[in-house]
């Protein structure tokens, strides 16, 4: 990659991002278009430092950003605005620099993570899912299914933040009929057979287990972290289906590409660099 005066700048905000797979995919298909354009880390451990990219974005040059922990909502009001689907989902994982020069906030995990299910051909109509987190990606996941399937149950934490996500599903007027309802102690939920459990917080990332629901053969298990956690280990190990965040991660990524560059990115080669990487990690 040659960098010159005439490159464009991507990237993602967030922290910790050292460990991001994202750098290797955006950067692959980059190459491989032939584009002039380079997808760079942009950590932001505070508020301060937030804002102050925020306002890097807005010189030329920048042609958007990935925002992800723990960024994807306190970063809307610092934008000049948000669509449809990053209010309805009230995250934002990218920015992306209009015409005029100001900032919007959307958001592509939601679609990422539809797509992310419809390869692996999971089944999720009419299914009961657990959440375990109440975060930006939780949201995502959270609203997209919500007018598909037959329950969703959280816990996270901070409880006032799943029940906060709660009141904002119930709020929305799905077809479906679909219950709601808070978990106060994961270890002691019945979770129904044939249930999704989808694992959307940093813990796994050092190995840790995340409070959870007894499972079996029967059930989905999904982490968001791609990466063979402890959860999706004990999972494969009783027989259940598993599947960790990559394929989201090359799906969202492919999203905020298109939206960036006009192009939608080649998805094979995405997929093969990720693989590369992780060989190399």
């Amino acid at each position: 990659m040659k960098i010159n005066g005439h490159t464009k700048i991507a990237g993602l905000i967030g922290n910790p991002i050292a460990h991001s797979l994202s750098y290797t995919l955006h950067n692959a298909a980059l190459e491989a278009l032939g584009i002039d354009a380079c997808y760079l880390p942009f950590p932001s451990p505070d508020t301060s430092s937030l804002k102050n990219l925020v306002s890097m974005m807005r010189t030329p040059g920048f042609v958007g950003a990935n925002v992800t922990i723990p960024h994807k909502e306190n970063i809307i009001p610092m934008l000049d605005s948000i669509d449809r689907n990053a209010q309805r989902i009230g995250a934002v994982n990218t920015i992306t620099k209009q015409l005029d020069g100001t900032l919007l906030g959307k958001n592509s995990d939601a679609e990422g993570f539809l797509l992310s299910l419809e390869n692996a051909s999971i089944q999720y109509t009419n299914r009961n899912v657990f959440l375990i987190g109440a975060g930006g990606a939780a949201r995502a996941v959270a609203m997209i299914l919500a007018p598909h399937v037959a329950s969703i149950t959280i816990w996270n934490r901070t409880p006032a933040k799943a029940q906060k996500l709660l009141f904002e599903l119930r709020k929305k007027d799905f077809p479906n009929n679909i219950s709601l309802s808070f978990c106060a102690d994961p270890s002691s939920y019945p979770l129904p057979p044939k249930s999704i459990l989808i694992q959307c917080t940093p813990l796994g990332k050092e190995d840790e287990m995340p409070p959870h629901p007894q499972l079996d053969k029967s059930h989905t298990v999904i982490d968001l972290l791609y990466q063979y956690t402890p959860l999706l280990q004990q999972s494969h190990a009783l027989g259940a289906q598993i599947q960790d965040g990559s394929s989201m991660l090359i799906h969202q990524a492919a999203i905020s590409f298109s939206w960036w560059f006009s192009v939608p990115p080649p998805i094979e080669i995405m997929y093969r660099s990720l693989h590369k990487q992780r060989k190399i990690v």
